[in-house]
C-alpha cells in the first residue's frame, strides 16, 4: 500500500480564479482561463499579501507570454506563456527570493501550490508547479530545484497540491459544511487515496530539459472518475463556485463565495 499523506485542515486551502482581463487592451479577449491555490482563514477573506504577490506573479507571466508571443510573430497563448514563464530560470530565481525573504508576514509566506497555475485555453487544461526544494533553497540561499520527479512529487509542496485536488475530487457538490466535506474526504480517502497517489506520479513529469517546473493534465482531469458513487457528477474546476481575485483592478478585490 502507498502511503497517503494526510495535511491538516483542507478546508483553508482554495482554488481561485484569476481575473486578468484588465491587463488586455480594450476589444482584446482573454484567451483562457487562470486559477491558483489560497490559503486563508477559514470564513476571513483572501489576504492582501497574497493579491500582492501574485498581481507581480501574473504581471510577470503575461510580459514572457507578451515576449514569446513577439519572437514567434503571432500570439503564443496562456498554455505556451506559462511553459516559458515557468521554464525561466529569472522566474525560478523571483521565486527563491519569495521562499528565502518572505516580502511580508513570516505566517503567511507563499508556498509553491501557491505559485502554481491551472492554465485552460481552449480544449486544453494544465497545471504547472514550479520545481524548487525549498529546505535546500533556504539553506543554500539559491533556488536549488528536486533533482528528479518522484522527490519533487514526494516534497510537501506536492503534496498540499494532491491534498486539495483529493479534497476537491471528493465534494464536487456546493453547499456542504466543512464537518461533510471532512467526512466524504475521509471517505474518500479510504477508498482512492492509493489510486489518486498513483495517477499524480505517472503524471507529473518535468515541462523540459531545464526541470525547472512539473506540467501536467489538470489535477481535476487526473482524479475524473474517482468519486464516492457512480452517479455523482463531474465538475470541472472552472465550473465550480471559486473566488474570483481581479488582479488588474487598481485596489485587487475579491468577487463571489468560497
Amino acid at each position: 500500500m502507498v502511503e497517503n499523506i494526510q495535511v491538516k485542515r483542507p478546508n483553508d486551502l482554495y482554488f481561485v480564479r484569476l481575473k486578468i482581463g484588465r491587463f488586455y487592451r480594450p476589444g482584446t479577449n482573454v484567451e483562457g482561463i487562470l486559477m491558483s491555490i489560497c490559503r486563508r482563514k477559514e470564513g476571513s477573506p483572501i489576504y492582501s499579501e497574497w493579491v500582492s504577490e501574485h498581481l507581480e506573479f501574473i504581471r510577470g507571466f503575461l510580459e514572457t507570454k507578451y515576449l514569446s508571443s513577439e519572437a514567434m510573430g503571432r500570439n503564443c497563448g496562456l498554455i505556451r506563456g506559462a511553459r516559458d514563464h515557468y521554464g525561466d530560470e529569472e522566474t525560478l530565481r523571483k521565486i527563491a527570493k519569495i521562499v528565502i525573504d518572505p516580502p511580508y508576514h513570516d505566517r503567511f509566506p507563499l508556498s509553491l501550490a501557491e505559485l502554481s497555475l491551472i492554465v485552460k485555453e481552449g480544449d486544453v487544461k494544465k497545471i504547472f508547479i514550479p520545481n524548487i526544494s525549498i529546505s535546500r533553497t533556504k539553506k543554500e540561499g539559491r533556488p536549488v530545484p528536486h533533482d528528479d520527479e518522484k522527490t519533487l512529487i514526494n516534497s510537501d509542496s506536492c503534496n498540499i497540491i494532491r491534498m486539495i485536488c483529493q479534497y476537491a475530487a471528493a465534494n464536487p457538490y456546493p453547499n456542504l459544511t466543512h464537518e461533510e466535506k471532512s467526512e466524504r474526504f475521509n471517505k474518500w480517502l479510504a477508498i482512492h487515496g492509493d489510486e489518486a497517489i498513483e495517477r499524480f506520479r505517472e503524471e507529473f513529469k518535468f515541462g523540459d530539459e531545464s526541470k525547472r517546473y512539473i506540467e501536467a493534465k489538470s489535477p481535476d482531469e487526473i482524479l475524473r472518475g474517482l468519486t464516492l458513487s457512480h452517479d455523482e457528477p463531474f465538475v470541472p474546476y472552472e465550473e465550480r463556485n471559486l473566488n474570483e481575485v481581479d488582479l488588474g483592478a487598481l485596489e485587487a478585490h475579491i468577487v463571489g463565495t468560497a
